[in-house]
């Protein structure tokens, strides 16, 4: 019997979805999870051996009500914020991966480009960010979807970087619970 090995890469969809840019910087990848939900993720993503590569990246389910229910970005910019400053500091200045903050603790210099069906879909509430004092971009539609060949690429790049989890542990990292399992938390 002849043993084969096959390496496994697990790859989000939201930096699928960050890498059809096919820029460097900094990008939010928004996905809607209905109900004024989202799944975000939010990726420095740069040159490295003449691919682009995602140097840094943090993911997380977001709900764009405020508590009095009206639509907000306040969770969303909350999120960007904490994304790549090291929230524990005392300090009222970021300086990780080359991200710079004033003294209110806003990303200075860069732009960010949001992409996915999300980020069309609160097209008009991410135009009115004062993220970072630059003009935040929002994606054509044509590159909300993930591509099978950025798929491909964020793999391979996976692969060249020995990045591959174990095939008997492999599985989906879910970002918030299903609808079945929160009315399930409700009934106990």
């Amino acid at each position: 019997m002849i043993a084969s090995i096959f390496l496994q890469y697990g790859v989000s969809s939201l930096e699928c979805l960050a890498h059809n840019i096919q820029k460097e910087g900094y990008i939010c990848s928004l996905i809607d999870a209905k109900h004024d939900n989202v799944y975000a993720g939010f990726f420095n993503i740069s040159y490295k051996d003449g691919t682009l590569q995602t140097i840094k990246s943090n993911y997380a389910f977001l709900d764009l009500k405020d508590s009095n229910g009206n639509l907000t970005a306040d969770s969303l910019v909350t999120f960007i914020k904490n994304s790549f400053c090291d929230v524990s500091s005392t300090s009222n200045t970021c300086k990780t991966s080359n991200i710079s903050t004033d003294e209110n603790n806003n990303l200075i210099n860069y732009p960010i480009y949001f992409v996915g069906d999300a980020a069309n879909l609160y097209e008009n509430l991410l135009k009115d960010l004062n993220i970072n004092g630059c003009k935040n971009i929002i994606a054509s539609n044509d590159k909300a979807v993930c591509s099978s060949i950025t798929i491909a690429k964020v793999g391979y790049n996976k692969y060249k970087n020995g990045d591959f989890g174990d095939s008997t542990i492999l599985s989906p990292l879910y970002l918030r619970k299903s609808q079945a399992e929160l009315a399930l938390d409700c009934n106990k």
